[in-house]
């Protein structure tokens, strides 16, 4: 006998759950408590990993945050004792740049009768 055949499109949404167990019957009670016990044992281990999961995004997020701090006071990896400070090396830049722009620059030339 075909599945479909038991299936008649029917408002009362009743008749339709009864031809549903008369095809598919539940299982007995004591299977259907197992089969609740197992669920919420399930649930239960992915509460316990969610947990986990949240404590060591946190965690992640305060290293981060110690790294950056850690960088920016130098102490990330070992200094150079002969290594610039950042101002001179800055104002050396600036020099350079200065050097560049008047290189760039166009100069007018006159052309013409009126010089």
């Amino acid at each position: 006998m075909e599945q479909g055949a038991h299936f008649q499109q029917s408002p009362n949404p009743k008749s339709q759950i009864s031809n549903l167990k008369s095809i598919y019957p539940p299982p007995p009670l004591p299977e259907q408590q197992q089969i609740v016990s197992e669920i919420e044992r399930r649930f239960s281990v992915v509460e316990q990993i969610e947990g986990i999961v949240d404590q060591s995004l946190k965690q992640a997020e305060r290293l981060r945050q110690s790294i950056l701090k850690k960088a920016f006071e130098g102490k990330l990896v070992p200094q150079d004792p002969n290594d610039e400070p950042a101002e001179k090396l800055l104002e050396r830049i600036k020099i350079d740049k200065a050097k560049q722009t008047n290189k760039n620059k166009i100069k007018s030339v006159r052309i013409g009768m009126y010089e």
